[in-house]
């Protein structure tokens, strides 16, 4: 499949390439920064997805808003549909665990829980900003 951006487009796209590229090089650094002062804040494995997560999420939405991720609007009901249901399931699970009593920090970090909270909230901002797009476009094209 070929998407087929104009050269704004593509321009647009490069620049919200180096702000992940930026925003990748700080959390980077700053997990490393804490890491060296002994500062864990996840377990190691939930640490990394969370940290994808973070570095992904700030793009996404940028070139959501920006019209710049999908040419087509079935790839972005797709994507939408596909985060909002993911997020929906992750935050329910998450909300059952803690309903339960399970903790969303442990030893000055999160737990396990709480990271998978975290990754939910993430993964439902990126839905709700697939969403909000969609709207938008729909709204548009009515008038």
């Amino acid at each position: 499949m070929k998407h087929e951006f104009d050269e704004r487009q593509q321009q647009i796209r490069a620049k919200v390439f180096r702000h992940g590229f930026t925003i990748a090089i700080v959390l980077l650094l700053l997990d490393a920064f804490l890491a060296s002062m002994g500062i864990f804040w996840a377990p190691p494995f939930f640490r990394n997805i969370i940290m994808v997560t973070l570095i992904t999420t700030p793009v996404g939405v940028e070139f959501i808003f920006r019209g710049v991720f999908f040419t087509k609007q079935s790839e972005r009901i797709t994507y939408t549909a596909g985060f909002g249901g993911v997020s929906i399931f992750l935050l329910v699970m998450s909300l059952k665990h803690i309903a339960e009593g399970a903790e969303i920090t442990e030893n000055g970090g999160l737990s396990e829980f709480g990271c998978g909270f975290v990754i939910a909230l993430l993964f439902f901002v990126n839905a709700g900003c697939g969403l909000v797009q969609l709207l938008r476009e729909r709204k548009a094209d009515r008038e």
